[in-house]
């Protein structure tokens, strides 16, 4: 059986699938902290440090377990990262009507489909 270890307390896992594990599915990145799937803290969640000393203490790549997280977060060391979604919503609108044309009360694909 593989294993996964959380890179803060050394708790193993047994994995879901490459990189992840039920309670240990958080992986450290260059901007933070996303929770995978198998994280009951983080799943699909994006978090920042507040420290950037801990930040540099820990591993790029490492895993982090749940317990690690709820720790940190508590702490104040991670927070979750804001988004603007009306920004995104209206980037992202923009985008497709950039590529789109209303031609003849239909809407046509204006540069092909890439």
């Amino acid at each position: 059986m593989t294993t996964i270890a959380c890179c803060r307390c050394t708790a193993t896992f047994p994995t879901l699938a490459k990189g992840q594990a039920h309670g240990c599915a958080a992986h450290i990145d260059t901007d933070g902290v996303y929770g995978g799937y198998g994280s009951e803290i983080a799943d699909l969640t994006r978090l920042v440090f507040t420290d950037p000393a801990l930040k540099a203490a820990l591993p790029q790549g490492g895993a982090l377990c749940d317990g690690c997280l709820q720790a940190l977060l508590d702490a104040g060391a991670l927070v979750e990262e804001e988004i603007d979604h009306t920004a995104l919503i209206a980037e992202a609108q923009a985008k497709i009507n950039a590529r789109l044309d209303l031609g003849n009360g239909k809407w046509v694909l204006i540069d092909g489909p890439n």
